[in-house]
């Protein structure tokens, strides 16, 4: 089969992406592990929590905007300020540094992105991501399905094998905000 004939795998969009990120491989034994202690544990960021909380409430949000726009902007004032505290305070958990360690080309499904060693096809991994500027940390179980040489370098493809659907959510809106941020910036149109 030629590369005109490969079927397209892709169910989500692609995005280069700096993101902070630190993985570990694990055993099968480890993996099964981690994918329990996941289920069983709240994984999310204070951040990440606070974001899920403000999708829920938008429908009430809009129609504030409309009966009320000076409460509303009171409230996105004081969502902001919660956000800065959210992020000052921080999560003990989150060992990542608050700016970007690697460009990575992201997915809610996966990610590439180089790695200074080669990883063989099939190894779990345990992937810390952070995404900016929300500063959003997601813990993902998923499996290398490619490394390539590039260079001094290998390009290491992760497969997401364990992703909650609100960490896939968050992955989703991330990228397609960044895809308008990106059209917006291109468009003088789509500004508007």
């Amino acid at each position: 089969m030629t590369d005109q004939q490969t079927p397209e795998r892709r169910r989500f969009y692609r995005i280069d992406e700096a993101v902070a990120l630190a993985f570990t491989t694990l055993s099968p034994a480890e993996r099964d592990a981690r994918v329990s202690a996941l289920r069983d544990t709240p994984q999310g960021t204070l951040v990440g929590e606070l974001h899920m909380e403000r999708e829920g409430l938008l429908p009430v949000m809009r129609e504030l905007e409309t009966t009320h726009p000076s409460v509303a902007r009171y409230l996105h004032l004081l969502e902001r300020q919660v956000d800065l505290l959210a992020r000052a305070i921080g999560d003990p958990r989150d060992q990542l540094p608050d700016t970007p360690t690697h460009a990575a080309n992201l997915s809610a499904q996966g990610i590439r992105f180089p790695h200074g060693e080669a990883i063989e096809p099939g190894t779990p991994v345990e992937l810390s991501l952070k995404l900016f500027p929300s500063r959003l940390r997601l813990v993902l179980i998923g499996e290398i399905v490619a490394c390539k040489p590039t260079g001094d370098d290998f390009e290491i493809a992760v497969d997401f094998s364990h992703i909650t659907p609100a960490d896939q959510e968050l992955l989703i809106k991330h990228i397609h905000a960044r895809q308008l941020e990106a059209r917006r910036a291109h468009d003088p149109e789509a500004r508007a």
